[in-house]
């Protein structure tokens, strides 16, 4: 699986925890979201307080994105999408290339 987060070190200015650390030795800290997840505040907290960088978790795979030939659906991803800019985190770019 190849995936793609583009950041800057702007990006990681208002981090804390262990997103800061990493960002100290010029990494970023980053996890896979699942979209459904984002509705609790608790695992919303703990997402932007501590990573530098999400990426979607299933939402831009494949059978995801085209779950019929041809037929086409992004809007799983978007809630990901969305919630990135409202955090230090970088807007994410899930798996380019995947094989299940």
């Amino acid at each position: 699986m190849i995936t793609v987060a583009i950041t800057s070190p702007a990006a990681h200015a208002g981090a804390s925890a262990l997103g800061a650390a990493a960002a100290g030795s010029g990494r970023c800290f980053g996890t896979s979201v699942p979209a459904a997840k984002l509705g609790d505040s608790t695992y919303s907290t703990v997402l932007d307080r501590e990573f530098t960088m999400i990426t979607p978790e299933n939402e831009t795979k494949w059978d995801t994105i085209e779950p019929f030939q041809g037929s086409f659906n992004f809007a799983p991803g978007d809630p990901i999408v969305d919630h990135a800019p409202r955090t230090a985190t970088t807007r994410p770019v899930s798996a380019l290339l995947t094989r299940d």
